[in-house]
């Protein structure tokens, strides 16, 4: 069964709304948002690929070397995501374009995480 009719043609448009959930003040809508992303991403790619650029740009947002403890659910679901997405642009699922436009903006993330740990 394809996904993308039940996506794509809901109304109001559910990768609309879920740009919109990536966004919101509260941290329990924004981790089942990342989560979304990410069980999207591992099934139907296809389809989120013309939202990556906001929708990877949120979620580097929420990267957080040491998040908030009402925040670490939805910084860990966020991380997470980011990983899928990759996965799936590295497998090649995407024919046009790539992740390298997200890789300096989520490593520069991470490595203030790691260093984050490290005695000084």
């Amino acid at each position: 069964m394809s996904l993308e009719p039940f996506i794509s043609g809901g109304q109001p448009n559910l990768l609309t709304l879920l740009t919109v959930c990536l966004k919101h003040p509260q941290a329990p809508v924004r981790q089942s948002a990342y989560a979304l992303v990410g069980d999207m991403a591992m099934s139907c790619f296809v389809l989120l690929r013309p939202h990556m650029p906001d929708i990877m740009s949120e979620l580097i947002l929420q990267l957080d070397p040491e998040p908030k403890v009402d925040f670490v659910s939805a910084s860990n679901n966020a991380a997470w995501s980011v990983g899928e997405v990759a996965l799936r642009y590295g497998r090649g699922e995407c024919h046009n374009g790539n992740i390298s436009s997200f890789v300096d903006a989520t490593s520069s993330k991470t490595t203030q995480s790691s260093d984050s740990g490290r005695t000084r």
